[in-house]
This record gives structure tokens, sequence and C-alpha cells, in this order.
């Protein structure tokens, strides 16, 4: 853990606060850091290290926008404070103002080069979808700390997410060979979809999985590794209960209530059902938002509205849920409590301050914001956006849910996919609230079946434009020749042609039995 530097010049009155509030900083005490940033800023209101203590503290409680505000003022103060440039990129970063952030970790690296912070700017960058910045970020990382092995993943995945499979492959394996990092790194070249493994590199997962030495974190990252490894040779039994050992150890730590979620989602589905005043037709950005399941299409989906020349593909933006969050935030009141309080004017509002954080897609006029779990926020964005399109993929559910269970997903993303009957309650939650939205807004939402697309592509893609107000373009008939980042697990899988049959749960029979059985039970049987 770096330890941050006092420096001379600052008054001795302070400066005991800020040695003290950067110690409880390192020792995670919150409390402690906030009360020496207090009396730090009581001392001296105006000096840059006092504000930049409290912004670090306030980003470390998540109040990043406040830490943002402090931060800008102390930066202002003192520009060339190369501490208090990184921690502004962080806040801001975290705040999801991504472009800003970006700018700010090239000016703290222009003070100081540094790995760790070149690794920060290349994470930064892959979650603005700038692959070819993200590939540079991380290089840069690796040429002033080679043995910096999270560079060496984010360049893996930006390969990945750029394209170069081949080389993704290549940078995954040599990973592998080291010990400490190779349970990451085969569920990383596994995780590509695409790849077959030799014998000996499969019996290298099995060992790594069974070895009572390797940490629980490392035996469950194998276990999926070795579930996608065993699909691929037909070992579906196999691969079945490698995906379920995962599941069973990594659930351990996750914190879930499907019956919570259900309850929001009845709250949702009440609050916008009450509203009786339709949004206004008349005024608003096209934005495109793909919603629906994982692991249900909706890359695909993308793809190919994204090959048209009027629409830009955003992927998975992070800032619709950011939004309704801090609005949450400013009225004390969790959504969808402050829905039926909501003015035209706030809605406005609201859909300005999303596209704010979303210009560098505005060039065609339209762009896609394909966040699977935004189907909980359509009666928002409904009246942020009135001339939006909603399609919601979908996928046989079978098929889409065991592709969800033996996925495994990024850090706190996906909750509720490691357990058969909480994914199956999750499914019919998203399923059934979609369903209310097709009823209010039916001229504005689509569902898109994977299965018709495979059928007959031609003409569901002509429907698709159709749908969102584009004229029909040949191109997007060849979506798998598109050149754009793809950051999803499917980043492989888009690139290549449609192929009519990708089913992969019949081969598994009576395997999958108990996962069909709560599917059926669950989805089939509820209603909001």
């Amino acid at each position: 853990m770096t330890k941050s530097a006092t420096p001379a010049g600052i008054p001795a009155n302070i400066r005991k606060f800020l040695h003290d509030g950067d110690r409880y900083l390192q020792c995670n005490d919150l409390a402690g850091a906030e009360r020496s940033a207090n009396f730090a800023m009581a001392l001296a209101a105006d000096h840059p290290r006092a504000m930049g203590l409290l912004g670090k503290v306030l980003r470390r409680r998540g109040r990043t926008t406040d830490a943002v505000a402090f931060l800008k003022d102390a930066v202002a103060r003192n520009p060339r404070d190369f501490e208090l440039r990184q921690e502004l990129a962080r806040a801001l970063a975290d705040d999801t103002q991504l472009d800003s952030a970006i700018d700010q970790y090239r000016e703290a690296l222009a003070l100081r080069p540094d790995a760790q912070l070149w690794f920060e700017l290349g994470t930064t960058c892959d979650r603005n979808s700038q692959g070819e910045d993200a590939l540079e970020a991380a290089q840069q990382a690796i040429r002033l700390a080679p043995q910096h092995m999270p560079s060496h993943f984010l360049r893996a995945r930006v390969l990945t997410t750029t394209g170069r499979i081949e080389e993704a492959a290549k940078e995954y394996r040599r990973l592998a060979r080291h010990p400490a990092q190779a349970a990451k790194a085969w569920f990383g070249l596994l995780d590509l979809k695409t790849v077959r493994l030799a014998d000996q590199e499969l019996l290298s997962i099995e060992k790594l999985e069974s070895d009572p030495r390797t940490s629980e974190t490392d035996r469950f990252v194998a276990g999926f590794a070795l579930g996608q490894a065993y699909e691929s040779a037909g070992r579906y039994p196999d691969a079945v209960r490698a995906v379920q050992r995962a599941n069973q150890l990594l659930r351990r730590n996750i914190v879930w209530s499907s019956e919570s979620h259900s309850a929001k989602i009845r709250q949702i589905a009440a609050a916008f059902t009450k509203l009786t005043e339709a949004p206004s037709d008349q005024s608003g950005f096209p934005v495109i938002f793909i919603v629906g399941l994982p692991r249900s299409g909706s890359t695909l989906v993308e793809q190919i509205l994204s090959a048209h020349s009027g629409v830009m593909g955003a992927g998975e933006l992070p800032y619709v849920d950011h939004v309704i969050v801090a609005e949450s935030h400013r009225r004390g009141q969790e959504f969808p409590s402050w829905v039926a309080d909501a003015t035209e004017d706030d809605w406005r509002r609201l859909g300005e301050s999303y596209l704010d954080r979303t210009q560098r897609w505005h060039k065609t006029g339209r762009f896609i914001d394909k966040m699977p779990s935004n189907w909980k926020y359509i009666g928002a964005l409904r009246r942020m956006f009135p001339l939006a399109r909603f399609i919601f993929t979908e996928r046989d559910l079978l098929e889409t849910c065991w592709s969800c269970h033996k996925q495994m997903f990024s850090p706190g993303c996906i909750n509720y996919s490691y357990d058969w009957v909480e994914l199956a309650h999750y499914a019919k939650d998203c399923r059934q609230l979609w369903r209310v939205w097709e009823n209010l807004h039916p001229e504005r939402c689509r569902t898109q079946s994977h299965e018709a697309l495979q059928a007959d592509l031609e003409g569901q893609v002509h429907e698709l434009l159709h749908f969102c107000g584009l004229e029909f373009e040949p191109a997007c008939l060849e979506f798998h020749d598109l050149k754009r980042v793809v950051k999803t697990a499917s980043a492989a899988q888009v690139r290549e042609p449609l192929r009519r049959n990708t089913a992969r749960a019949a081969r598994y029979g009576d395997t999958l039995g108990p996962l069909a059985i709560a599917l059926g039970n669950i989805v089939t049987s509820e209603e909001v």
C-alpha cells in the first residue's frame, strides 16, 4: 500500500491531521479519516491538501459527486500536485465521468510516470470503449513494471474486445505459466469461447481445480474454466459438475435476496402503471436501449444495428443506473418511491445528465446503450427520452439461464446467477416487468427473438431497422465484419457469421433437469 506523502511547506497545525487521515485511510478507518479531514478543514479550509483528504474520504464513502467537487477545487489551487490529480481522476472515474477522468489521468502522468496510474488509465479507457487507448496504457504500464500482472490481463482483455482473438489467446497462455495467475488466465482463455485446449492444458486446469492447496477463489475461477473446457470437449456431465462446484463456492460470499428483488420489481411496475400523463413524443434524443437477461443475444443485436451508418454502438454503459441512483440520493428516497413526484422538468434534467456523459456517441444521431439490466428503468427512460426505442432480447430460456449459470461475471455486477432457483426468480422478474412495459408503451418496445434471427436473418434485420426508424443497409447482414470494441462474453462470437444452431442445453440431457424444473415452476407460474 502506498503511503501518501505530506509535503514540506504545509502549516504545522494541519500537518498532523493530514498524516493521521492518510494513516486512517490505509487502515480503512473512514470515521477516523473523516474526523482528521474535518479538523484539517476547520484549521485551513482553503488548503488544497485538506480539501484533498476530505475528497479521498468522500470517495471511499461512495459520495463521488461531492468528492469530485472538493478535489477539483484542490487541484485548481495546486495543479502540479500529482497525488491530488490522481485522486481527482479516481473520483471522476467512480462518478462515471469517464472522459474527464481520462483527461486527469493524463495530466497526472505528465507530472510523474507511474505504472499503476497507467493501468488505471487503461481500465478507464476500457470502460469508455476506447480500445486502442486502453491497449497503449497497458503497454506503457508493462514497460515501466514488466511484472505488473494486472496490466498484462488488461492487455489480454483489450485484445479480446478489439477483435484480436489469437493475440489474446497467446497472452492468456503466457499468463497461465505463472502459478499465481494460472486460474484467472485459464478462465480468460476459455472465456473467449472459440479456443480449444490441448489435452495437457485441460489436465493442468483439472489439477489446479482439485488441488487442496489452491485458494478458494482460484478453485472457483478454475471451475468455471473447466466447465467451458468440458463443454467444448463434449463432456457434458463433467461440465455441469464443474460449474456447480464453482457456483457453490462463489455463492458463499454473495449477498442476494430473490424476495427483496421481486418486491422491488413489483414496486416499479406499480409506480409507473399509476402514472396517467403520457410523456411528450415531440422532443428528445433517439437512444436505442437493448435490454434483457444476460447471454440472451443482446450483443448480436447491437452488432447488427452498429453496422448501420446511422448508429453507434456504445456497449454496456453504466450511466442510467448512476443517474437514477444519484437522483435517489438527492431526494433521500429509493427508486421508485419518488417517481410520482417527478415533474417533466425533472425527467428532462435526468435525461440531460445522461446525455452529458454520452456525448462521444452522438455523432451519428443515434447510439445504442445495451446494458442488459436497464430493463428495470424503462418507465423512467421512456420519460427521459420520449423518442427512445427499447429492444428486449429473448432466447430459449433454458439456453439463456444455463449460459448465465456457467458464466463467471465481473465481481459485483451480477449476483443472482450462481444458484438455479435464484436465477429462475430473476428471469421471472425480468420477463414479467418487460410485459408491463410492452403494455404501457407498445409502439416503443420490441421483443427480438434470437431464434428468429437464426431462422430468417434478413427478414428480421429489415423489421429491426424499421422499428428503429432506419432504412435497410446491406452492411447490417455482414455484421461480423464490423470493426468495433465489444466488451461482453460474446466478443469473439459476434465476429463470426451467424450460425443456424448454437443451442447447447439439449446436449446435456437430464443433467440440466433441476434448472429446467426451476424455470418451469417459477417463471411460467407467477405474474407481477
